[in-house]
């Protein structure tokens, strides 16, 4: 990675740390800890909350694909040890490693299958990977969290905090491709992009389903639709 990129990808991370532990967002950190306490006794609860990720995988710059998703889950499906082993892995640093294929998690088993199905299996090895969305909040998603927070406010300067960084952060790496992988994703770019185009000259951006629920055959098929009408062969 350039290393000027690689400094402001650096000063994202750490301007982020900053606020998220600030005072400012003590009742998000509070509701985190609320979801970690009343549920840690599920099986199905890996381990506690109240870390954030934003990268999956070692960030370049001028990537061929940028893959936007929703927030992160957990990182392993079933064993707390290897969750919680796999999260220290990406959290709140720039990762050295591809979550995406090494952690066996939902969103990266999807994504191989997506991609495997598409004829791109090339693409896990080089595409990069967030949300818009970076506080971990399990397997229930942002309902959760929104709704234990005390301020309803605070939840919605976050979540715009994390938007906002998102999109700062897909400038800095140039990508030609942005997938947008469901609605809320598809969200942060609105009203300026609404459907899917293509553009040879400069970015072009896909909004498909998210493959949670296992719809990932039909992200593949839209994923694939677009690339096929365009006559896109990376």
């Amino acid at each position: 990675m350039e290393e000027d990129k690689r400094t402001e990808i650096q000063n994202i991370y750490d301007k982020f740390h900053e606020e998220f532990y600030s005072e400012k967002y003590r009742t998000i950190r509070d509701a985190l800890k609320k979801i970690s306490l009343k549920r840690k006794n599920e099986s199905k609860f890996l381990h506690d909350l109240g870390k954030f990720v934003i990268f999956y995988s070692l960030p370049t710059v001028n990537p061929k694909i940028v893959v936007i998703g929703n927030n992160p889950s957990w990182f392993h499906p079933s064993k707390s040890t290897l969750a919680k082993e796999n999260l220290d892995d990406v959290a709140e640093k720039i990762p050295t490693i591809n979550s995406y294929k090494e952690h066996g998690h939902k969103f990266g088993d999807a994504l191989i299958n997506i991609f495997n199905k598409i004829g791109r299996e090339h693409w896990i090895d080089e595409i990069v990977g967030l949300n818009r969305f970076w506080i971990q909040t399990g397997g229930e998603g942002t309902k959760e969290l929104e709704k234990e927070c005390e301020s309803k406010k605070k939840y919605q300067d976050l979540k715009n905090l994390c938007e906002k960084y998102t999109k700062e952060l897909v400038e800095v790496l140039n990508p030609k491709l942005v997938i947008l992988l469901g609605k809320k994703a598809q969200k942060i770019y609105k009203p300026i992009i609404n459907n899917s185009f293509y553009n040879p000259e400069g970015r072009s951006f896909i909004l498909a389903i998210h493959p949670s629920f296992n719809k990932w055959k039909q992200t593949a098929d839209e994923i694939y639709t677009f690339l096929d009408d365009n006559e896109i062969n990376y």
